[in-house]
């Protein structure tokens, strides 16, 4: 049997810590993409396929855009885009007027496990 080095031991821990990361990154996206599904965010496409990514944050509110994948094209296209806003416990749809954006209702507890696991947590 080959002995183990400390660099290897090193190696495995950085690998399983990146896994870590890996896991928390798709458990925070699959938990945002979850709570514009289960909202009343408006879209003639299909939300399953949807993909959710932070955009940008300021003031812990953040702007959610969500995509589709284009396979035959090869990207990724916005289809809306959703603020987020810890201060003041809301979602709000800004994608056609983000001077009048739209209330949107949503599962509370899926909203704070997505700001205490996924963003509060990266600021």
């Amino acid at each position: 049997m080959p002995a183990i080095t400390n660099n290897q031991k090193l190696t495995d821990s950085v690998n399983s810590e990146n896994k870590a990361d890996e896991q928390k990154i798709t458990n925070c996206d699959s938990l945002l993409k979850e709570l514009i599904i289960k909202s009343n965010f408006d879209t003639t496409n299909s939300l399953l396929d949807c993909i959710v990514t932070v955009d940008s944050h300021e003031n812990k509110v953040y702007l959610l855009k969500i995509g589709v994948y284009n396979s035959e094209l090869q990207n990724e296209s916005a289809i809306g885009w959703v603020e987020l806003d810890v201060n003041k416990i809301q979602l709000r749809d800004v994608t056609i007027d983000p001077e009048n954006p739209g209330y949107l209702k949503f599962d509370t507890v899926l909203f704070n496990k997505a700001i205490s696991l996924c963003l509060l947590s990266n600021d």
